[in-house]
C-alpha cells in the first residue's frame, strides 16, 4: 500500500483524486515487482478531525495495473465524505494478494526422493 499525508487539509475532490492516481501507480508498481495481483483494493481516508475510515472493493477480476486501480478509485471515493469534509491523509492498499500470474497454469514441483 501507499499513503500520503497532506501538508494542508483539503476538501478539493479533484486534488484528492489526483493524489490517489499517483498512489495507484505506486501500488501497482509494488504488485508488479512481486509478479502478482490483488483481489481487493482498500481506500483509507483520514479527515481533518483525525477520524479515519476505510472502504474496500472486491471486483470479479484480479487487479494488477495502475489503470485497473484508478478505475476503482471514484467508486471508493464516493463512499466517503471526501469533498464535503476536509481530508488530511489518503491511502490505497492492495489486499487479498495473489502471487504470480494466475492466468498461466504452473507445474507443481513435487519432492524427489532417491
Amino acid at each position: 500500500g501507499a499513503e500520503r499525508t497532506l501538508q494542508e487539509d483539503t476538501a478539493d475532490i479533484d486534488e484528492i483524486h489526483d493524489i490517489l492516481s499517483a498512489l495507484a501507480v505506486r501500488v501497482s508498481d509494488s504488485l508488479s515487482r512481486k509478479h502478482g495481483g490483488c483481489r481487493s483494493l482498500t481506500l483509507k481516508v483520514r479527515y481533518s478531525d483525525f477520524s479515519t475510515i476505510t472502504r474496500s472493493l472486491t471486483p470479479k477480476e484480479l487487479i494488477r495495473t495502475a489503470e485497473e486501480i484508478k478505475q476503482l478509485v471514484p467508486q471508493l471515493l464516493m463512499s466517503t465524505e471526501a469533498g464535503s469534509r476536509a481530508v488530511r491523509l489518503v491511502g490505497l492498499s492492495a489486499t487479498n494478494l495473489v502471487a504470480g500470474d494466475t492466468r498461466i497454469p504452473r507445474q507443481l514441483m513435487l519432492p524427489f526422493n532417491q
